[in-house]
């Protein structure tokens, strides 16, 4: 059972609008500024237009993959940052990097195996198809090494330390009898729209995913169970 005598008393968090101005300037300078960085630096070496990202990415897949480390690397230290720069406010009650059972990190991949798998096959019967894109874009990166670092490390640690982490633990905030469970459907939709990139269907099952991920936050009290779960 959650000890919840550190957020009722001496609440020292932002508030739920804070949170959310700063998990939206977060996102803003990783996924734009940063990104734009990235590209320019790789569209001066094929000598084209920074406008043309798409043309970019395609023509140097490894840049999007770029994007997704240097984004996900500044957005850990701007969340570090944030919450350091709240007066009396705890990187623990933030970023609870508690220790978890290995029977309660299987019981949660288990449950967000089951969520994937058993929403895929019902797309699947309903003639609804994965997008191709993602699959493009990654069977074009060169390296591999690369690949799996932007997609097996950096965007699980940024994306869970933002929304699982940051996000989720100042909308507990919200005042209501279901505080945390409003605030694990609001990161999930949240989540779901940072993955604007991915067709209607997958769009639905990131937000699912993100239900998941967010209850295994909370019932674990442990941001080492949904990273793993993200990470698989």
């Amino acid at each position: 059972m959650r000890n919840t005598t550190n957020h009722k008393h001496n609440d020292e968090r932002w508030s739920v609008g804070m949170t959310l101005l700063w998990a939206i300037l977060i996102i803003f300078v990783t996924q734009f500024f940063v990104a734009m960085a990235v590209l320019q630096i790789n569209a001066s070496l094929l000598g084209l237009s920074i406008a043309n990202s798409e043309a970019i990415i395609k023509q140097m897949p490894n840049a999007a993959m770029q994007v997704v480390i240097v984004g996900g690397t500044v957005g850990i230290l701007m969340i570090y940052g944030i919450v350091r720069l709240k007066h009396g406010s705890s990187i623990l009650q933030y970023l609870p990097f508690r220790a978890v059972s290995v029977r309660q990190i299987f019981v949660w991949l288990t449950a967000g195996s089951l969520v994937m798998m058993g929403s895929g096959l019902v797309f699947r019967a309903l003639g609804l198809e994965e997008s191709q894109e993602m699959n493009s874009l990654l069977g074009g990166v060169t390296s591999k090494p690369l690949m799996y670092i932007a997609l097996v490390l950096a965007a699980p640690l940024f994306e869970e330390l933002l929304v699982r982490g940051f996000m989720l633990s100042g909308f507990e905030r919200i005042k209501h009898s279901e505080a945390e469970s409003l605030a694990v459907f609001a990161t999930a939709f949240l989540w779901t729209v940072i993955h604007a990139q991915y067709n209607a269907r997958e769009m639905f099952q990131v937000f699912l995913l993100g239900i998941v991920l967010g209850f295994a936050r909370l019932k674990t009290n442990s941001l080492i169970t949904p990273i793993l779960m993200h990470v698989v």
